[in-house]
């Protein structure tokens, strides 16, 4: 047998035992009650927001569908979005989220840890879990994802790093430590070698790599 209530304020369903305080009306106190309501059939809730306060909650679903009936401002034809958000910041009533996100039209997983109460503000990182590129070429970020080229290769098999471009090196505040069967070469202002580059050998030898025009006029000299 079928039946409805209909009301036209508020429902509120109490369930006793009460762990404390009284089940009253109106401004009495209502203690935290530890029965049980048990719905025997589906739930359809047709508002706009529920609010849980649990807790802990236990679902037994293994998988739940977010945005199933694709509406709302950011769940449109478009640029259909889904994911999961979480407060992490609530500054003078001013809330920041932190979530992940399936971008439909990147075809991808995105994280954030900054962002809109609908996840459509801040920046949303990709996740990826395949290597950019071809085989043997380093992988680097790019653009919060995955990037690699041609131009900089490792080959594992023969142990040969390839560089097609060129290396920029930053002036050391101080010289490095020698390392044991190694040569660790480093920049600094240039000195009578005329190159600014410098080593270190295993042996803690330490000296300037010396340019040509420098080694003709020292040549000439001596």
């Amino acid at each position: 047998m079928s039946s409805e209530k209909v009301t036209s304020g508020n429902l509120k369903i109490n369930l006793g035992p009460f762990n404390s305080g009284n089940v009253t009306s109106g401004t009495g106190s209502i203690g935290q009650g530890l029965g049980k309501l048990v719905i025997n059939g589906n739930l359809e809730v047709l508002g706009t927001t529920i609010n849980i306060n649990p807790v802990e909650s236990l679902i037994a679903d293994a998988f739940f569908t977010a945005a199933g009936n694709q509406s709302g401002t950011y769940a449109n034809a478009t640029l259909p979005i889904q994911g999961l958000l979480t407060i992490t910041s609530n500054v003078a009533n001013t809330f920041t989220y932190a979530g992940i996100r399936y971008n439909n039209a990147a075809n991808t997983w995105q994280i954030s840890s900054n962002t809109s109460i609908d996840g459509s503000a801040g920046t949303w990182s990709s996740i990826t879990s395949e290597a950019a590129g071809a085989n043997t070429q380093i992988q680097y970020n790019y653009d919060d994802g995955f990037g690699a080229s041609s131009s900089l290769t490792f080959d594992q098999s023969t142990n040969i790093l390839g560089l097609d471009g060129q290396i920029n090196l930053a002036h050391l505040a101080s010289t490095p430590a020698n390392v044991a069967n190694n040569t660790v070469f480093y920049a600094n202002t240039s000195g009578s070698g005329g190159t600014g580059l410098y080593f270190v050998d295993a042996d803690n030898t330490q000296d300037e790599l010396v340019s040509k025009a420098k080694a003709i006029v020292y040549a000439i000299i001596f």
